[in-house]
């Protein structure tokens, strides 16, 4: 027996038989033609075959899990749009005189390098999206087929160097258990997928995995990073019952759904469900949400090539609000910037993205589409209980802006005829130090908070939240994280606020109850944690002062 370590990429455990993937294509030798011209329509040929290709992923990742995991194809599609990426292969290609594998290869490269010199590692990632594409032209100049990951035996575990998001996509999970690979990290969107479809990984695996032969029996734990290879009988045997205890607590607390959320102690807690897609509406109904406690509405429109139209908004905010049938639907104004590039935006280079021009201050200087975001909510709002807030807020001004744009386009609809409800609720996010550090000003202005920890944890720590050598720093439980979320819920509860939580830290069942004692009054998570988390909260005592040292 031997046990190999990575990192934990999505949660499960899998048991199963190694089925090495196939590797990248042979890198092209460099060819040279006398009709470069005939490459040039052998390059947009195998263009038009991965468009084609492409549309058929988006189309099935949209039917089986949504718009928003469905988007990543649509990023490839982007790619192969974009015009730099198609003048330099045309252009090496006539330049140079080579053959368009040749080409498509030299300037895959030269993409790669461009990106890995980035700072901001999420963007890092996005290399294994140029080798995916690379990857789509190259077979289809070769006329090879993509590698068929479909056509396996029962209880795979697919093992290699690297896994596209495409190839996840198609994986049988009758067959496929999970997956490991030797690079990748947790933000890859190879690994976003896993998540979404509910595929253990581990990726990150330094040693030992090259080793492992076709066959060879092992344990895949997503959670811990761990890979034991070839079990004992009693190590195999501990493993299957922790998967059965796994899958009878998940049955066990589906059961409990319509149940009211209720600490140990009697207080009253909202678990509400972040969404992306329409798709997750319903899945946050099923697993019995009390609203939506996080609408990312940046994410519905990440493809568009323009901003979306206000009727557009409008018409998707309101079928949201009917669909929820009075629950509370709390929707983040766009939140754009940094590792969230959308195709309608047309921003300088930032040399760290993370502190440049995002979320709020990045709608400020963009104000005709925010004024019509702030109408298509408004008038959406008649159809259901509507809250609004905004992110990345850092001073009192940029809510003064921000709800003088609220006013005028009250009083634009209001000079047009069109009604809106007069209830709404208008918020900020905490997720900056310096948002939590005039809270007590800033609940003066609005009607709740709702801390999203993924960004306050970074900022407050200096630790890169998509950057693996720093994770062991990177935790919201730090008591400065604490201390600042401890201070916000002080002010919101002086003030007669509410106040939420909506990053990562609220699907961590462990840090819940410490949550709760800080005076967090409402959790939201993903939908597929919705019952582990509604667990947590009646388990929890929620009496805990607001101070930090109890709720640690």
């Amino acid at each position: 027996m031997k046990i190999l370590r990575g990192i934990g990429a999505s949660k499960g455990i899998a048991i199963g038989r190694v089925v090495r993937m196939a590797p990248p294509p042979q890198t092209p030798v460099c060819i040279p033609v006398t009709d470069p011209q005939r490459e040039v329509e052998r390059f947009f040929g195998a263009r038009q075959k991965a468009f084609a290709a492409l549309e058929e992923l988006y189309q099935h990742a949209r039917g089986a899990m949504g718009e928003n995991e469905a988007m990543i194809f649509k990023i490839h599609t982007a790619m192969l749009e974009d015009p730099d990426y198609i003048r330099e292969i045309v252009q090496y290609i006539t330049e140079q005189r080579v053959n368009a594998e040749y080409a498509v290869y030299q300037v895959e490269c030269a993409f790669e390098k461009a990106f890995a010199d980035i700072e901001d590692e999420y963007l890092r990632e996005r290399i294994a999206d140029i080798h995916d594409v690379s990857d789509r032209l190259i077979r289809g100049l070769r006329c090879q087929d993509a590698p068929e990951l479909t056509l396996l035996g029962p209880d795979a575990i697919l093992i290699g160097e690297n896994i596209m998001p495409s190839d996840v996509m198609l994986l049988d999970k009758s067959k496929v258990k999970a997956f490991a690979t030797q690079k990748g990290s947790v933000t890859s969107h190879a690994c976003i997928l896993a998540r979404t479809r509910g595929v253990p990984a581990v990726v990150g695996v330094a040693q030992g995995l090259e080793e492992l032969a076709n066959g060879q029996l092992i344990v895949l734990d997503g959670e811990t990073g761990q890979i034991v290879v070839e079990p004992s009988p009693d190590v195999l045997s501990g493993y299957r019952e922790r998967q059965q205890a796994n899958q009878r607590r998940r049955e066990e607390l589906q059961k409990l759904k319509d149940k009211e959320n209720k600490t140990a102690d009697g207080k009253r807690i909202q678990v509400c469900a972040n969404i992306g897609a329409m798709a997750d509406v319903e899945e946050a109904l099923t697993n019995g949400c009390d609203g939506i406690g996080l609408l990312r509405t940046e994410y519905f429109y990440m493809e568009e090539k323009h901003w979306p139209t206000e009727e557009q908004q409008f018409l998707d905010y309101k079928a949201i609000l009917l669909r929820m049938q009075g629950r509370q639907v709390v929707v983040r104004t766009y939140d754009l910037g940094s590792d969230k590039q959308a195709a309608f935006l047309s921003q300088e280079k930032e040399a760290n993205p993370s502190l440049g021009s995002r979320g709020l201050r990045l709608c400020l200087r963009n104000k005709g589409p925010f004024l019509a975001q702030l109408r298509a909510l408004l008038r959406a709002s008649v159809y259901g209980r509507l809250a609004v807030m905004f992110p990345m807020v850092t001073c009192t001004w940029e809510v003064e802006q921000a709800m003088a744009l609220v006013t005028q386009a009250k009083e634009q609809l209001a000079r047009e005829g069109l009604a809106y409800a007069t209830d709404i609720q208008w918020g900020i996010m905490i997720e900056t130090p310096a948002a939590a550090l005039i809270s007590s000003q800033l609940a003066q202005m609005v009607d709740f908070f709702s801390v999203g920890t993924n960004d306050l944890t970074q900022y407050t720590l200096a630790a890169d939240r998509m950057n693996e050598s720093v994770a062991n720093i990177y935790s919201a439980a730090h008591p400065a994280v604490l201390q600042l979320i401890a201070m916000a819920a002080q002010s919101a509860r002086q003030a007669g606020k509410w106040i939420g939580l909506c990053g990562d830290a609220a699907a961590e069942e462990t840090l819940v109850e410490s949550l709760l004692q800080l005076g967090i009054e409402e959790i939201s998570v993903p939908p597929y944690s919705l019952p582990e988390i509604r667990d947590a909260v009646r388990k929890a005592v929620a009496e805990g002062g607001g101070n930090v040292k109890t709720a640690l």
